[in-house]
């Protein structure tokens, strides 16, 4: 049951040099990152950056959460999205990075493929968790209205773990957030709820929120359940 509302690290350098293309050989181990920047781009093509959760910065890739009992399977996710024709980037973050030199090198890229002629509404941005925090702050340094946001458990309610970086977050970048977003969470989840507030911030958006009745909590979006995955290709 589903309810609705509309609404560096170091060699972090060297890693944006490259579009990060996650190729996932195997299932789960072999997320790698490789490829160039061409010099021209399906301008047809929709385009899809994806960033993990911190959990997996911390654990490893494939360590099974004390949590909530699963593994992190961010290849099966990548190619969730693949089999439903996006061209998919991303890359799984083995060291802590910190999320505002983090998101300065991915928005880069985002402006890259519009400069290229890339339509903004054939360009998403996704991320769980401390990867959504990155794609709220992509959102806010790109500024575009058309390119599409996909946010999925995200804003901690207050009181919470992660309150203070998301309040720092809403001070110095909500109001420059931008886009059409998608907000998801289960409500279940004790560290993730509504984004209400940044959408009442931002100025320049178009905004849509699912709560998912799953149980699973953060969990959710550990694995690429149809549907959430589908949510993001509606």
């Amino acid at each position: 049951m589903t309810r609705l509302a509309s609404h560096r690290y170091v060699h972090f350098a060297a890693l944006i040099a490259t579009l990060i293309t996650a190729l996932v050989i195997g299932p789960v181990t072999t997320v790698r990152a490789q490829g160039s920047l061409p010099n021209t781009f399906d301008k047809g093509a929709h385009y899809l950056f994806y960033m993990h959760s911190g959990s997996i910065e911390k654990q490893g890739l494939n360590t099974v959460s004390r949590k909530y009992g699963k593994a992190y399977e961010l290849g099966y996710i990548f190619s969730a999205f693949r089999k439903r024709s996006f061209l998919v980037i991303g890359v799984a973050r083995t060291e802590v990075v910190r999320p505002g030199p983090y998101s300065q090198g991915v928005a880069p890229m985002v402006n890259s493929l519009m400069a290229a002629g890339v339509p903004p509404g054939n360009i998403t941005v996704a991320g769980h968790s401390k990867g959504a925090l990155m794609s709220w702050l992509v959102s806010s340094f790109v500024g575009n209205s058309t390119v599409n946001y996909v946010i999925t458990a995200s804003c901690p309610p207050r009181g919470t773990t992660f309150r203070r970086s998301f309040n720092r977050f809403l001070r110095r970048g909500g109001a420059n957030v931008s886009g059409r977003i998608l907000s998801m969470y289960d409500s279940a989840d004790n560290i993730a709820d509504s984004c209400s507030e940044v959408f009442s911030a931002a100025a320049n958006v178009t905004s849509k929120e699912i709560v998912f009745e799953t149980g699973n909590g953060h969990g959710l979006f550990y694995t690429p359940r149809e549907l959430w995955i589908n949510a993001v290709n509606s």
